[in-house]
């Protein structure tokens, strides 16, 4: 994957979520992670709900973006610039290089 089509996928929450569930890092919910009922949808911008027993939770549940709290476009996007200045002899030495929190 190049750096320009990395750059379209971070661009948009959706491409960034669609493209995560592609590769098995999000779970594609079909049915409530709580109560198993299928009367489920979309709520807010990153939130499913259930409209059996209304509990709400987010796309990233169960995954191991769960308790991030740095949006998945921009994470993503600074994990393979750093991957990408490792791989070219870059600072990557420096912990303070691509940090995401000061």
């Amino acid at each position: 994957m190049n750096l320009s089509v990395l750059t379209s996928i971070a661009g948009s929450e959706e491409k960034s979520e669609e493209f995560l569930r592609s590769k098995g890092i999000l779970k594609a919910f079909k049915f409530c992670p709580f109560c198993g009922c299928k009367s489920i949808g979309r709520v807010r911008r990153n939130f499913f709900k259930c409209y059996s027993c209304r509990r709400e939770w987010s796309v990233r549940k169960d995954s191991i973006l769960e308790d991030l709290k740095v949006p998945s476009p921009k994470e993503w996007l600074l994990k393979f610039l750093n991957f990408l200045n490792k791989q070219a002899g870059g600072p990557h030495d420096d912990p303070h290089f691509l940090q995401t929190s000061p």
